[in-house]
């Protein structure tokens, strides 16, 4: 522990602040000559961790090579604690030069050895990391899964200090969801259980993001004054704070608009910080600002090295969010120059990908509600499980108890009629206190029956209220593929909320009846379509075949996906039509057929084909490990064989 503590105060006397490079280049070397004959395990990682640090902004050869070093040291010598620290090490660096792929290996590896450390909650911190991660890259689904988890490991322990920057991570989570005041909840989540000055500053520093979305502009300044006062000059907080300031003073609708204040707290940034941070994500915010800036002022050319240091930067992150700020920035830019052309070229680039990263939010909600709906189901059989055990508890005494009297009756014949008597009484009341039992059993599960309607028809009223919101919009538009295109979310909508209607309808709570579905929703489609100048008939034959949700919400999806196509184009050219829909089981497979008597269908380009529809129709094939085949036969018929189903009795 001595060695430990001489070795932590001679790296921080060595590289404090402000420390001329002669000297911090004499004490790397003398960190590397201790490193050789350094056998303490904690002793040497703690030196490989510094001399990481140092070379944190290059050369990149030498930061290799003691990242790697200290991997395969801490490898052959078979420490799990110390094998989870060095890969967690090479995790990180592979995050801060913005190799993100990368870095959600080594922490899956990471994760390995720290879920051999016993009572360590180092694999849940590592689940936040990983989540940061698929933040960064969009993929919300695979982020909020990682993220909850690392909530529930947490949310009933005394780690104040990681709460709070859990809660931070699902704030910034809901912003990207566009769930801006579910993102305002766990930002006050995070701030009322700050601690200490740091904990402080983080939490106005979250403050700032939601009050711009919500064009709060007067209290966002307030909570970036307060953070001021926290801050120490030379820090990261002191650039991520005059970046946010420059963010402040570029928003038009904000009376203090002012673009060359903006630009002051920039190039502060440029001077000061950029040079220590310009490989990192951070930055991207700075670039686009500094753009932004001098395309106000009225300076196009100077707006050029920040708008191609932002896509070098983007282009690292593969996020859909940097994409269309790309494409945004462009448009700007060349608006600035006068090629109006191109500037509209680039809008139209940033509105189609900015309103496809929308319409994922819509799925993200859904996919909010889905998991409201799987987690009180949880907790229901939970409960269920809990009363099971006590009645399991009262039937195991009541054994004990009638075994002992037998006993003592066998020994104390003389007083045997008051044991007899004694038993008879506490059989009655264990026979009270088990129907008793029994009756509240019932009583638990018949409410959380009515719940888990109240649960269905929760979710189906807010699936129409999607569908009303959808059909608000497509009324306010006048391009016809955006009509399209939002008529089709409406139709897949409507499928789901379907199958809600029917649980909350039907007795059983653990599926529905295929016929039944499919009678509803058929027509509905034939009627959205309004196709009152054709006569378009529906035969359906799936027997008596009852499906749980997990099974028809995708293969929901995907029949109304093939029949809303056969109802636009199959039919083109003929007064008439008809589709058929057939369901049966088979050798522990679902085979589902959909046909149609119209024109047919070019199998090539339908597999080939890029469209969403198709697109999502493929993904729900994958979950429901489904095989699809597209057939001319008088027409279109496609077949999906489902290999992933469940079957209810």
């Amino acid at each position: 522990m001595r060695k430990i503590c001489a070795i932590f105060i001679f790296a921080v006397l060595h590289y404090s602040h402000g420390q001329p490079k002669s000297q911090s280049n004499h004490a790397l070397d003398s960190m590397k000559q201790m490193l050789v004959v350094e056998e303490n395990l904690s002793s040497r990682y703690f030196l490989y961790q510094n001399i990481i640090n140092h070379y944190g902004h290059g050369p990149y050869d030498s930061l290799w090579k003691y990242v790697n070093g200290a991997v395969d040291y801490f490898q052959q010598k078979g420490d799990f604690k110390f094998q989870y620290a060095s890969n967690f090490l090479k995790a990180r660096t592979f995050y801060d030069i913005g190799l993100l792929d990368s870095s959600k290996v080594w922490y899956e590896k990471a994760k390995q050895y720290a879920s051999q450390i016993e009572g360590s909650d180092k694999a849940a911190r590592i689940d936040s990391q990983i989540a940061w991660i698929y933040l960064e890259q969009d993929s919300l689904f695979k982020a909020l899964d990682y993220a909850k988890r690392t909530e529930l490991a947490f949310e009933n322990g005394n780690n104040k200090s990681f709460q709070r920057s859990i809660y931070g991570l699902l704030a910034t989570l809901m912003k990207k969801m566009q769930r801006y005041s579910d993102m305002l909840a766990y930002v006050r989540k995070s701030y009322e259980l700050a601690q200490n000055r740091n904990d402080s500053l983080v939490s106005y520093h979250n403050l700032y993001g939601p009050l711009v979305l919500l064009k709060k502009y007067d209290s966002a300044k307030l909570v970036l004054d307060s953070e001021k006062t926290l801050v120490d000059e030379g820090s990261a907080n002191h650039f991520l704070l005059l970046v946010n300031y420059s963010h402040l003073y570029l928003q038009e609708d904000y009376d203090d608009y002012d673009p060359a204040k903006a630009l002051k707290y920039l190039e502060e940034v440029q001077n000061d910080y950029l040079h220590l941070y310009a490989n990192r994500s951070d930055s991207l915010n700075f670039h686009i600002n500094a753009a932004l800036a001098y395309l106000s002022l009225g300076f196009p050319q100077k707006a050029e090295p920040n708008i191609t240091a932002y896509k070098e930067l983007a282009d690292k992150t593969n996020s859909k969010v940097n994409e269309y700020k790309y494409y945004w920035i462009l448009s700007k830019y060349f608006a600035g120059i006068k090629d109006y052309e191109k500037a509209y070229g680039y809008h139209v680039k940033y509105k189609k990908l900015k309103d496809s990263y929308s319409n994922a939010s819509i799925q993200n909600q859904l996919y909010m509600l889905s998991r409201s709906y799987e987690l009180e189901k949880r907790d229901s059989k939970i409960e269920a499980l809990n009363m099971e055990r006590e009645i399991q508890s009262l039937e195991a005494n009541t054994y004990l108890k009638q075994r002992n009297a037998f006993l003592a009756f066998a020994g104390l014949f003389l007083v045997g009629g008051i044991v007899i008597t004694r038993q008879s009484w506490l059989r009655k009341k264990t026979n009270g206190l088990l129907r008793e039992k029994k009756q509240q059993l019932e009583f638990v599960i018949e409410e959380k029956e009515t719940l888990l309607k109240e649960i269905h028809h929760r979710v189906k009223n807010n699936l129409q209220v999607i569908s009303s919101l959808l059909k608000l919009q497509e009324g306010s538009l006048s391009d016809d593929a955006a009509v399209a295109a939002v008529r089709d979310g409406q139709l897949r909508v409507k499928s789901m909320s379907l199958i809600h209607q029917r649980l909350y309808q039907e007795n059983d709570l653990r599926g529905v009846h295929v016929s039944d579905y499919l009678n509803s929703l058929i027509p509905q489609l034939i009627y959205s379509f309004t196709l009152t100048d054709k006569e378009i008939d529906y035969k359906i034959d799936v027997g008596d075949l009852k499906l749980d949700v997990d099974t028809l919400i995708p293969l929901g999806l995907i029949i109304n996906e093939l029949v809303t196509n056969s109802l636009k184009y199959a039919f083109e050219k003929a007064d008439s039509g008809i589709i058929e829909l057939k369901m049966h089981e088979d050798n522990e497979k679902l085979f589902v057929s959909i046909k149609d008597n119209g024109k047919g269908i070019n199998k090539s380009t339908l597999e080939n084909s890029s469209t969403f529809g198709w697109k999502m129709i493929n993904l729900l094939c994958q979950k429901l490990k489904a095989d699809l085949t597209v057939l001319n036969d008088s027409g279109t018929v496609v077949n999906v064989i489902v290999g992933r189903y469940k079957l209810l009795i």
